[in-house]
């Protein structure tokens, strides 16, 4: 009766075979995981900028109604935004931050009159925090 040296042999083999098989699976569930959290934050990253403009327009608005007023604070579904206003001799100072998730962006800009007496954004900056 001949020996059956090979037997384990191919066990060993299977074994790699499956462990390589699980490393790979393992890196790329790893990989796809990281890349949706950038794709996630990222999106929360432009809803904060959109929604840190929307704050000086929201000013703006205000601003042309009531020209005391000093801001406030408004939450959206996708996000909080806090306006700051400060008078200033050329007209206002408007700091707009906004909160998405968990990104932030705030921006500023000075709102002047024209000669029609609309405000218009005079300068914009983004603040870095």
């Amino acid at each position: 009766m001949p020996v059956i040296r090979d037997k384990g042999f191919v066990s060993l083999l299977i074994l790699i075979i499956l462990s390589a098989l699980l490393w790979t699976g393992t890196l790329a569930f790893t990989k796809i995981n990281s890349q949706e959290r950038i794709i996630v934050y990222e999106g929360q990253k432009t809803k904060a900028m959109f929604l840190a403009n929307s704050g000086l327009e929201w000013a703006k608005d205000n601003l042309t109604i009531d020209s005391s007023w000093g801001g406030g604070d408004i939450s959206f579904v996708t996000g909080e935004i806090r306006v700051d206003v400060q008078i200033i001799p050329e007209g206002f100072r408007v700091t707009s931050r906004a909160e998405s998730g968990r990104a932030r962006h705030s921006v500023y800009g000075e709102l002047v009159e024209d000669d029609d007496n609309n405000l218009i954004l005079a300068k914009y900056g983004e603040l870095y925090n």
